[in-house]
């Protein structure tokens, strides 16, 4: 199914990959954008334009050929592509052919190996003695350090060379297959394995493997975390003593952002450049350029509240009401009724609010606040939300789930080790 990276520090966050393409590819630039809306078209990755994050691709010419790093490596890395590719069946046009080059290259960068390097290759294709002892060609045998094989042999798989280059042996389960031309749905499966979620427990700040459910404490030497958490522009951000904190995902480091010392913080999130902060009875959005100086602080927002961002709007509850929650001035308008008192967290998914309110999941329209109950009175006690790819992730009753935003239903992701967790955070962008 993929032989995908394994190093947490190559991994970017919710798969989220910003990018830029530079000037020397202009004349290639649809191409370029025809292999983003490839891996676009999947339920979990997300190549976006690069605004102001740190860690970002940029997509340059390079007369020698196609190239691209494995994973995410730190500031802004390059993917080379030729001018030029060879046109192989079943592609009809060079374009096709360089679509398909592009999105190999993004496959890579995103933190998948070659299909054919992986341990159980010989058993499915044939690798020509010419190739043998070429580097592309050869099996990783570090992969127990640096990826690790995912599910059965992909014969689809975009990362894989194809079959004018490999063929398929006899009684292979690759014979008769096509040519790959894009991401397959094991290459997005496999990289979403990659996918982590972060919470707040006794204290302490863990990475939840959302696969398996199995968790790893962030910045170990540390306890003290407390409050909800939340990603902005590749990073998360989370309190510890009270201080407002920078961590990466993939680093077990915790930076101090600004100087000042927060108390009673109910509810945050990210949105664009700033944090949107609910401490005590205020809403302040803090710009991460100047932390100490919040662009608002509006009152009336005490008691129990909820925050979710969703496209370029921010969404609150508070009392009985959902409010859409002006990002630039802080005012806010209640949608629909007045019908949300007790609501314990809230999240956005493709277009969709999902709240939990009177041990029931509830779809929300962001437009109008009508909503759907979905599944039946499962979701009492602390809670907490966060969206990812094409489910939810719900902490209820010491458990975490996956849960399927259509029909509401669930199942249990690893032991029951989350007593009391109010706060769940990805890096999901709707």
């Amino acid at each position: 199914m993929g032989l995908v990276n394994v190093k947490k520090e190559w991994f970017w966050p919710g798969l989220r990959l910003p990018y830029r393409i530079d000037a020397s590819l202009a004349e290639k630039r649809p191409i370029v954008m025809a292999a983003i809306e490839l891996w676009n078209a999947s339920p979990f990755v997300r190549l976006v334009p690069r605004t102001a994050e740190r860690d970002s691709v940029v997509f340059q010419h390079d007369p020698g050929g196609c190239s691209s790093s494995i994973g995410r490596r730190g500031g802004e890395q390059v993917i080379l592509c030729a001018a030029a590719v060879s046109v192989w069946p079943p592609c009809q046009t060079e374009a096709q052919a360089a679509t398909a080059t592009v999105a190999h290259e993004i496959g890579h960068a995103l933190g998948l190996h070659h299909e054919h390097q992986r341990p159980d290759r010989d058993d499915v294709v044939v690798i020509p003695e010419a190739l043998s002892k070429n580097d592309q060609y050869t099996i990783r045998t570090e992969a127990r350090d640096f990826a690790r094989p995912i599910g059965p042999y992909d014969c689809c798989s975009i990362m894989g060379y194809g079959w004018q280059r490999t063929p398929p042996k006899t009684r292979s389960p690759c014979l008769g297959a096509a040519e790959p031309l894009a991401p397959s749905l094991p290459d997005v499966l496999a990289l979403r394995t990659t996918l982590r979620l972060w919470t707040v427990h006794q204290g302490r700040l863990f990475r939840v493997d959302t696969f398996t459910g199995e968790r790893a404490e962030v910045v170990a030497a540390f306890s003290g975390w407390s409050g909800p958490t939340a990603p902005l522009l590749g990073r998360l951000y989370g309190f510890r003593s009270g201080l407002l904190q920078e961590i990466d995902p993939g680093l077990d480091v915790a930076t101090r952002v600004g100087s000042r010392t927060w108390t009673d913080v109910t509810a945050m999130a990210g949105l664009g450049d700033s944090l949107f902060v609910v401490a005590g009875s205020r809403l302040q959005r803090l710009p991460l350029a100047l932390p100490d100086s919040p662009t608002f602080s509006v009152e009336d927002w005490g008691g129990r509240v909820t925050l979710a961002a969703l496209g370029g709007d921010l969404f609150a509850t508070q009392g009985d009401y959902l409010y859409r929650v002006d990002p630039k001035t802080g005012s806010r308008q209640a949608l629909g009724k007045a019908a949300w008192t007790g609501a314990t967290s809230m999240a956005a998914l493709r277009g969709w609010l999902y709240i939990i309110q009177n041990d029931r999941l509830h779809r929300v329209s962001s437009q109008d606040g009508s909503w759907q109950v979905l599944g039946g009175p499962a979701w009492g006690g602390d809670t907490a939300l966060a969206p990812l790819g094409d489910y939810l992730l719900a902490f209820q009753n010491s458990r975490l789930h996956a849960v399927d935003p259509q029909s509401g239903a669930w199942q249990v992701l690893g032991p029951a080790q989350w007593a009391g967790v109010r706060t769940a955070t990805s890096f999901y962008e709707n």
